[in-house]
């Protein structure tokens, strides 16, 4: 059953309801109508199965417990302390209302899961809050503080917070819902101020006094509570020595959530352990705390010890190695060894920096003040002596650290350094001396002065040998040196070589610069010059022969190549080329030169293998052609046949018999300078060859003109 109040809002018009409201000042319990008052009505939606009822966080209508009032999930009227119009939702939750729940009705016979609707009536400068004034199951909530003129201010933006519990720690899920319009009135004197709110969505209707609002704090969930109350973190230091801090920081965080602690101890303290429920690494001072309840955490610290440490420089022995606390003095000693005094004291914090402490750094017992950790050095100095190295011909020795002094216990070198063709070949020296080398053939002995007394060394030399190794190319005989041989590095070697026949001396092959001169062939090796092994080689090349070359008349001569060279060993192509008419009748010159003709003496086409100068002459001889010049037909008689050469000039003369005339030449006529004449030369020179010519006659013909005298 719904209160007089929601009815009159919800079913009759706004004048009616406030004469209604009017009368209800007159009945008796509300005698102490004439005090201020605000009336806020705060709903849901209440038609049963409608689609905005709220919803627990599995997405189930908020339970309404049984159908008496009190009993089902908390739903609160109230605000946030440091809201505005952007930001609704910001600082603490104010409730007004602690107490009121979800099923609540002004009959006692509660709404259906996840609705409610209230009537609650705030009286100024009281604390006392009426549910449901003047109906059955009225009954009465205290704010958390007396509601003032100005508490809360008007104007204050109003929410409506509510839980799936009845609790509103964290086992309660909430949301908190509001609208812009929603505000805290003023008071007014006479009738009380009221104002309608309700959590719903979309625009309220037409014509009606309801407010709908719909601005979700948590706007993912609408309607639905999906939010949870924070848990309350408390972290303090048990005693003194250091800090502590946390991340996020904040007393109130999200339950399930991990804060980050981190102590910080002061200077010379140190963190012990944190003392309280959900740390995961207690004795870490940086450590992760699960906040699955409210946390009140401490933070232990102590006096923080430091090592003290003690080495030393030199050789010697020391006391008071350990761990201190802060502030505390130790006594500390130190004892030279054999061979070194005690010098003084280094006092290094534990960054390796110098620091104080000490009373007295220069005497062998002090006392330490621990003010931190502490690495002590005992510093002892080591007993100098002297150390005199030479060195023998070819070369120079040192000590690498000279010049001295030269201390007890120290590591020093011997450093020996052969010159150019010297190589060093050991150390020397008496046996205190040579006891301390480990390797008495090494140039560079590094050892520890551990002998005590001076000491003295010579660094040995001996000149490197170096061999010499003498060759020849094709075409050599012999070398000398003919053998290969070791020679000293200041050694001057001659060497010369021979040739075989057909070759002559070209160079020596130097590659590494050790001949002075190497086109020589009396050279000589500078061994010096490389200091190392040394590889000369001769160079042959074959002999160069001049040839000389003739052509008689009648003919030309050739050689492949034209110019040369000619070398020894080596074949040319030789052509001796007879002029028209001539024939290539053989080839002549000294013994040497003919020899050289490898097809004989008669072959024109020839060439020659040298092996000597050579000199030939091509001879040639002119060739004879028969002219044979004879009567073709007819009658008559030919002159000029013979034997002739390119150089004459032969005539052919045709000569008719009487009553004959020459007609033509006929054979090789071509030869004829006048071919169509009975007389003509012939032309040898151009047609070199035997001929043969016909002269032909033809008779003579006469005409014969007879006539007659007379009659017959």
């Amino acid at each position: 059953m719904q209160n007089f109040f929601t009815r009159a809002c919800e079913n009759r018009p706004s004048w009616l309801f406030r004469w209604l409201f009017f009368l209800s000042l007159l009945l008796p319990q509300f005698a102490y109508s004439s005090i201020p008052q605000i009336v806020i009505h705060w709903s849901t939606l209440t038609e049963s199965g409608n689609a905005s009822r709220l919803l627990d966080r599995d997405g189930v209508p908020i339970d309404a417990g049984l159908p008496s009032n009190g009993d089902g999930s908390f739903a609160t009227l109230g605000y946030f302390d440091d809201s505005n119009a952007t930001h609704p939702f910001n600082g603490d939750w104010v409730p007004l209302t602690f107490g009121t729940t979800v099923g609540d009705s002004s009959s006692g016979y509660g709404y259906d899961d996840g609705m409610f609707s209230f009537t609650t009536v705030f009286t100024k400068d009281s604390n006392q809050v009426i549910v449901y004034p003047n109906e059955p199951a009225s009954y009465s909530v205290n704010a958390p503080f007396a509601i003032l003129e100005n508490v809360p201010t008007p104007g204050q933006q109003l929410c409506i917070r509510f839980y799936d519990r009845a609790a509103t720690d964290a086992s309660a899920r909430y949301n908190t819902v509001t609208s812009s319009n929603w505000v805290w009135p003023a008071f007014s004197a006479g009738i009380p101020t009221n104002i309608y709110i309700k959590a719903a969505p979309g625009a309220s209707p037409a014509g009606s006094n309801w407010l709908y609002g719909s601005t979700f704090e948590d706007p993912a969930g609408s309607f639905q509570t999906t939010m949870r109350e924070k848990a309350n973190l408390s972290v303090s230091v048990f005693g003194s020595g250091g800090s502590v801090s946390w991340s996020p920081a904040g007393a109130l965080h999200e339950y399930d959530t991990n804060v980050t602690l981190t102590a910080t101890a002061d200077p010379h303290f140190e963190f012990v352990r944190w003392n309280g429920d959900g740390v995961s690494q207690p004795t870490s001072a940086i450590s992760t705390l699960a906040m699955t309840a409210d946390r009140n955490i401490t933070a232990t610290f102590k006096v923080r010890e430091y090592n003290v440490t003690i080495t030393s420089v030199g050789n010697g022995t020391f006391t008071g190695v350990g761990v201190y606390p802060y502030d505390s003095n130790v006594s500390v000693s130190a004892t030279a060894s054999p061979g070194y005094q005690f010098s003084h004291w280094l006092n290094y914090d534990s960054l390796g920096n110098l620091t104080t402490g000490l009373d007295n750094n220069l005497t062998t017992s002090t006392t330490l003040n621990v003010q931190g950790g502490h690495a002590l050095v005992a510093v002892f100095d080591a007993l100098s002596y002297d150390i005199d190295v030479n060195a023998t011909a070819g070369g120079s020795a040192q000590v690498v650290q000279q010049p001295g002094p030269y201390f007890f216990d120290s590591n020093y070198t011997l450093s020996a350094s052969p010159a150019n063709g010297f190589s060093f070949s050991g150390w020397t020296g008496d046996a205190n001396s040579m006891g301390l080398l480990s390797n008495a053939s090494a140039s560079i002995a590094p050892f520890v002065l551990t002998h005590p007394g001076n000491l003295a060394y010579t660094a040995n030399f001996t000149e490197n040998q170096y061999l010499l190794t003498v060759l020849f190319g094709t075409g050599g005989a012999s070398v000398s040196p003919p053998t290969p041989g070791n020679y000293l590095h200041s050694a001057l070697v001659p060497i010369t070589a021979t040739a075989r026949t057909g070759y002559e001396f070209d160079r020596w092959e130097d590659l590494n610069g050790s001949l002075d001169n190497f086109t020589e062939l009396n050279a000589t090796v500078i061994m010096s010059r490389n200091a190392a092994d040394v590889t000369v080689k001769a160079l042959f090349k074959p002999k160069q022969y001049p040839v000389n070359l003739t052509a008689g008349t009648g003919g030309q001569v050739t050689i492949t190549p034209t110019s040369g060279p000619f070398e020894h060993f080596s074949v040319y192509p030789l052509l001796a080329t007879p002029s028209t008419g001539y024939s290539f009748s053989g080839w002549t010159g000294d013994v040497n030169s003919t020899a050289s003709l490898t097809q004989g003496m008669a072959e024109a086409n020839n060439s020659l293998a040298i092996v000597g100068p050579v000199t030939l002459t091509a001879n040639f001889t002119l060739i004879d052609f028969n002219v044979t010049a004879t009567v073709g037909t007819g009658s008559g008689s030919v002159t000029g046949s013979g034997s002739y050469t390119v150089n004459d000039t032969p005539q052919v003369v045709a000569v008719a018999s009487t009553g004959w005339h020459f007609t033509s030449w006929s054979g090789d006529t071509f030869a004829l300078n006048s071919p169509n004449s009975l007389s003509s030369t012939i032309n040898l020179m151009q047609n070199p060859q035997n001929l043969t010519l016909q002269a032909n006659f033809a008779r003579n013909t006469f005409d014969l003109n007879v006539t007659t005298s007379g009659s017959g």
